[in-house]
């Protein structure tokens, strides 16, 4: 259980973007399950399941619409901010998203919900805006709830590492190379990741929302609320010991999971780059935005995405995260039943 208790109730009101994405399906589950009445953005309708419930109401609209924020955040006790462009066919794409679509988000706030506190779910990348145009969008991002009228809002920003699970349609890649008994390492086998199962990273955010009207633990003091970074993951280590994994870690979990050998293949640098120009030429040619880019690759070809640990004030809010070997696990077995 968490050692971090409120002082008082929790807030009832919460508005979320990014709800119809992958982490967003998790987050609002846990938050309805927790008794929270929820406002999520949708630019149409949200899937079937999501819409029956009758504790989500949805705003139809975008982070390019202002009066949809607004309707969003109005009277909120918080906002949870998820959504972002993770691909692109433009470059200049991510700033208009995730730049951009934060700063009417924040003015939103200012103007319907100046009481509201706000977690910005960011993401890892942002340590590095140099490798990408995504990296840099989301520093962009940040920087927003760090400067200007947002100063005068109570905000925190949390950045993930790679996020799976469930609902995940990118792990497919993933375990389909695996099958074929290889998993291709960016430059070098011993570059280290972390990540973190969606699941429970919803399940920390939802238990952090339950704790913000709290004044224990620093949970709910200035500073904390004064656009405070704190990076997260699900606090595992590798054969070796240290935080995150290595690509041979993630070999060995596959070749478990899977019942045959997978290796860790090193990828060259010159290989990376001509994968990342294949995908910005596709994207260019057929006006599809592809995950794979030349900035993506520059990403995987950094040797350190392992987060830093959480004061043990956060880190409580999240007893039991699961190591990706029981991630994964869980992870096929909801693909094998076709949920």
């Amino acid at each position: 259980m968490s050692s971090v208790s409120p002082t008082g109730p929790h807030p009832k009101r919460v508005a979320v973007t990014g709800g119809t994405g992958f982490l967003g399906r998790h987050l609002i589950a846990a938050l309805v399950d927790a008794g929270f009445d929820v406002r999520a953005l949708a630019r149409s309708a949200p899937p079937p399941g999501q819409a029956m419930s009758a504790h989500v109401r949805w705003i139809t609209g975008s982070l390019e619409q202002s009066a949809a924020l607004e309707a969003l955040v109005d009277g909120s006790d918080l906002v949870l901010h998820l959504a972002g462009l993770v691909k692109a066919r433009r470059a200049s794409d991510f700033m208009v998203t995730n730049r951009d679509g934060t700063a009417r988000l924040l003015a939103a706030i200012v103007k319907k919900a100046p009481q509201a506190r706000i977690i910005h779910v960011s993401s890892l990348a942002a340590r590095h805006p140099h490798l990408s145009p995504y990296a840099a969008s989301k520093q962009a991002a940040e920087q927003l709830l760090l400067e200007g009228p947002a100063t005068a809002l109570r905000r925190l920003i949390l950045r993930p590492p790679g996020i799976y699970g469930p609902g995940d349609v990118e792990i497919l890649k993933l375990i389909r190379t695996a099958r074929g008994g290889f998993l291709p390492a960016p430059i070098a086998v011993d570059h280290r990741v972390s990540l973190i199962y969606a699941p429970d990273l919803a399940a920390f955010l939802c238990a952090l929302a339950k704790q913000v009207s709290g004044e224990s633990a620093n949970l709910g003091d200035a500073a904390f609320w004064s656009g405070s970074i704190w990076e997260i993951d699900d606090q595992a280590c590798g054969a070796d010991g240290r935080g995150g994994y290595d690509y041979r870690d993630l070999a060995a979990i596959l070749s478990a999971l899977l019942r045959r050998r997978v290796r860790a293949v090193p990828v060259p640098k010159g290989l990376l780059s001509l994968i990342g120009g294949a995908g910005d030429a596709f994207s260019k040619l057929s006006g599809q935005p592809l995950i794979i880019s030349r900035g993506k690759m520059r990403e995987l070809a950094h040797g350190d995405w392992v987060a830093r640990p959480l004061p043990p004030a956060l880190a409580d809010l999240m007893p039991r995260p699961r190591d990706f070997k029981a991630g994964l696990a869980e992870t096929l077995a909801w693909l094998k039943r076709g949920d």
